[in-house]
């Protein structure tokens, strides 16, 4: 399959989830922030991305090879593609922030996101759940990611 063949199956993915996807409910405020019960010992599978500037929709087509759990000690751990990624996350009231910490190192082949997950983490610092959905909202209106919920994290 070509890049522009790609392309085109990205971008009606995207219309298709979009169009599929169910609303959220609106608040004088927006959604509730999340919360740790919502959000902890679940592996939550990267689905979708939104950015505004450069205005941006993409649809992961490998949502297993992206996942990131919470834990309820604050670290998270984050597969991104062929690498394992630790980290620790900060939930307060009005915020969620990511930070990634030690990685392997392996390179996952010309067409893997890795690298643009993780920098899309890093620029988290809200986050709500929406039925079995999470949705992380970048800083300053820059977008969000949309994970569905990939079922209890293994013990």
């Amino acid at each position: 399959m070509n890049k522009k063949s790609l392309l085109l199956v990205i971008v009606l993915l995207a219309g298709v989830l979009a169009a599929c996807s169910p609303a959220a409910t609106p608040t004088a405020q927006g959604p509730a922030p999340v919360t740790s019960a919502q959000l902890v010992n679940i592996v939550w599978k990267w689905a979708d991305m939104t950015e505004t500037a450069p205005a941006h929709q993409s649809v992961n087509p490998q949502p297993d090879n992206y996942t990131i759990t919470f834990l309820t000690d604050g670290t998270v751990n984050i597969k991104a593609d062929c690498n394992n990624v630790g980290g620790t996350y900060t939930l307060t009231s009005t915020s969620l922030t990511i930070k990634t910490g030690p990685s392997t190192l392996a390179f996952c082949g010309d067409q893997s996101q890795d690298t643009i997950y993780l920098a899309a983490l890093a620029k988290v610092n809200a986050g709500s759940v929406q039925g079995n959905r999470l949705i992380l909202q970048f800083a300053n209106g820059g977008g969000q990611m949309g994970f569905n919920n990939g079922g209890a994290a293994p013990k």
